[in-house]
Order: C-alpha cells, then sequence, then structure tokens
C-alpha cells in the first residue's frame, strides 16, 4: 500500500538544533517520517548553511513576505505542489495557516501549550506573556482541527471538557533513548535558555535556594543560550556559566544530577523529560513536573519551598546510592510513559486511518 503522504508547517526554526519547541517539533518531524513520507516545511528564508537532517522527511523552505509576514499565496502554492494525505500544524498560534490545506484534507494541531493558560501563569507571576490568548479564541481555533495533540495530561483533560473525547490526543514530549553515565562528582547542573522563565528559576535557585555554603560543598554548573545575557557571571557569581553544548549528552555526562527550579510556565517541561529519558537524577519543583502523566514521583524529587528544594539538593549530592536509584526510577519512568509510540502513538493511527 502506499505511503500516506503528511506535510508538517511551522514557523519554528526546526532545522536548528536546539531544546523545547524545536525538540518537540524534530521528534514528531523523525517519527512520522518513520511511518509516513514526511514533508516538513518551515516559515523561514532557506538557510545559507548545510543542516542536519530530520530522520528521513524532506524539508522544505517558504520564505516570508517582503514585510516579514506569511507569503500566504507562495505557502498555499507549496502545500498544494506537495498534495498532503494529512496535514500537522505546529503550534496554535499558527492555527490560522489551516486554510492554505485543500478541502478535504484532515488537519492536526500540535499545541505544545494552551496559550490562554501560559499567559495566565505568567500573569500570575507578574510578567507580561509572549503571546496573549482568550480562552475562548484559543478552543475555537482548536475545534476548527480533526484532531489536537496536547502534551500535558492537565491540558489534555481541559481540552476534553471543551472538544469532547474523540477530537483530543494526549501526546506528551519524547524521552530521550540514549541513557547517558552521570559523574561519579557530586556536581548538580541544569540546561538553560535564556527564557523569562529560566530566568527566573535561576534567580530562585542562586539566590533564595543555595546559600554560598551550599555551592561551596556542591558545585553547580548551567549551560545553555542563558550564558549570552549580558552580565550573566555577575548576576549568578557561585554558577559555573558554560556556553551551549552540541549535544545535550555532552553537558549531562559531567554532572550528578540535575534540576528544574521552575516556577512557571505551561505544558510539560522538557528538561525533566530529558533528565528522565538520559537517567540523570532529578530535583524539581512541582512546576517542573507539571503535565508528566501518571506520575508518583518516586522517580525524582519534588520540593516546593526554598528549603525543602534546598534539602533535596542536599541528599541527592550526598547520596551516591541514592542518585543510582533515581536513575533507575527516570529510565523506568521514561520507557514506560514517555516513548515515541506513548507520544504519537495515535496519531500514527489517525494517518493511517485517513
Amino acid at each position: 500500500m502506499k505511503p500516506k503522504r503528511v506535510v508538517i508547517l511551522t514557523d519554528v526554526p526546526a532545522h536548528m538544533m536546539g531544546l523545547g519547541s524545536i525538540a518537540r517539533i524534530r521528534s514528531l518531524i523523525e517519527y512520522v517520517g518513520s511511518i509516513a513520507e514526511a514533508h516538513g516545511i518551515i516559515i523561514s528564508h532557506p538557510p545559507a548553511e548545510d543542516i542536519a537532517p530530520i530522520g528521513s522527511a524532506t524539508l522544505h523552505f517558504c520564505a516570508p513576505a517582503p514585510d516579514g509576514q506569511i507569503d500566504w499565496g507562495a505557502l498555499r502554492a507549496l502545500v498544494a505542489s506537495l498534495k498532503p494525505d494529512v496535514g500537522i500544524i505546529e503550534y496554535a498560534h499558527l492555527g490560522t495557516a489551516r486554510s492554505v490545506f485543500p478541502k478535504g484534507v484532515p488537519v492536526v494541531l500540535d499545541t505544545l501549550d494552551l496559550i490562554y493558560l501560559r499567559a495566565e501563569r505568567f500573569r500570575a507571576a507578574g510578567l507580561q506573556p509572549v503571546i496573549e490568548m482568550t480562552e475562548d479564541n484559543e478552543f475555537s481555533i482548536l475545534e476548527s482541527f480533526d484532531r489536537v495533540l496536547l502534551i500535558s495530561k492537565e491540558e489534555f483533560d481541559i481540552s476534553v471538557s471543551r472538544l469532547g473525547r474523540k477530537k483530543c490526543i494526549f501526546s506528551p514530549h519524547v524521552a530521550p533513548t540514549d541513557p547517558v553515565t552521570p559523574s561519579s562528582e557530586s556536581i548538580g547542573g541544569m540546561l538553560c535558555s535564556g527564557a523569562t522563565a529560566n530566568q527566573d528559576a535561576l534567580d530562585w535557585l542562586h539566590n533564595e535556594v543555595l546559600t554560598e555554603s551550599e555551592t561551596d560543598a556542591v558545585p553547580i554548573r548551567i549551560c545553555g543560550t542563558i550564558s549570552r545575557l549580558p552580565d550573566v557571571e555577575k548576576r549568578y557569581p557561585r554558577f559555573e556559566i558554560l556556553p551551549p553544548v552540541p549535544l545535550q549528552t555532552d553537558f549531562y555526562s559531567t554532572v550528578a544530577f540535575t534540576m528544574n527550579p521552575t516556577r512557571f510556565g505551561g505544558g510539560m517541561k522538557i528538561k525533566s523529560v530529558e533528565a528522565f529519558g538520559y537517567g540523570i537524577p532529578l530535583v524539581t519543583t512541582p512546576e517542573g513536573i507539571d503535565g508528566c502523566p501518571s506520575a508518583n514521583y518516586e522517580f525524582c524529587r519534588v520540593a516546593k519551598t526554598p528549603e525543602e528544594f534546598r534539602d533535596a539538593v542536599r541528599e541527592v549530592a550526598a547520596s551516591a546510592e541514592y542518585r543510582a536509584h533515581l536513575r533507575e526510577g527516570a529510565l523506568r519512568y521514561a520507557r514506560e510513559h514517555l516513548s515515541t509510540d506513548a507520544a504519537f502513538g495515535a496519531l500514527a493511527r489517525f494517518i493511517q486511518k485517513s
């Protein structure tokens, strides 16, 4: 039987290696390419340099119009030329692009986060959301799609109550499948972009959680694009700040445990998912594990207050035996709940039936 042709559309630079939203799109494109003929369309100028392939998928680029906005005519023509059997759009802010798919083609929306819920949490933290959308407006967009992927259990349950069970697919982040051997030295670490929520998390960790005596005993390494912020080393003088690395494994192999001190945001936190898949012991806030399916928290340390988080870091850093216990639980949890089949199996069945 001829394989289905699936077109995945995004304005996120998924042709670049990265964390969070980029990692999500790359894992989805790679998976779809393993079960169908996958074509990724990236709304961007074509890169001048060679790019890393995403599985067996073919990548196409649709340059913006001269004013920087989407060139709807060119995008519609490119989609039509690919003759898709199924379309997938990444993410809800691009929901109006559903109209570029030919009539009769079923289209799936991968949400990443519910925008209105993320905005509410930013405002509750006294910050201005990057994207604003009301709950009713967002669900009117979601309603227009044939299926909707939700990465967090909370957002899945909310969406089922608004859209019905048939339209909603629970699709968590995919955990890595190549475990890393953590460092035997008691070094804590965190992969971190310069996003607002990450800056807030590091401010809290540095200023309220880990005192000078703690960081003297347990060195802390912070790695990622947050290193590009001005005066970052003055802002976090007791942390070792490292530039981004080509692969997450290059960093995780240098630490004994990792932390996710996130205090707000949306969706399912990719830092925690990666820690589980790589088998790196994790200390996290409740927000850092929010949205994880069937979580009983036996595979990581969850701490809410500065005092609780500080105690958790001490205990994890002090015991190699305890870290080995957390590592075993994390790997087991990733295999059972964060596999590619758990994330995309229902999507695959929808594609094959379309």
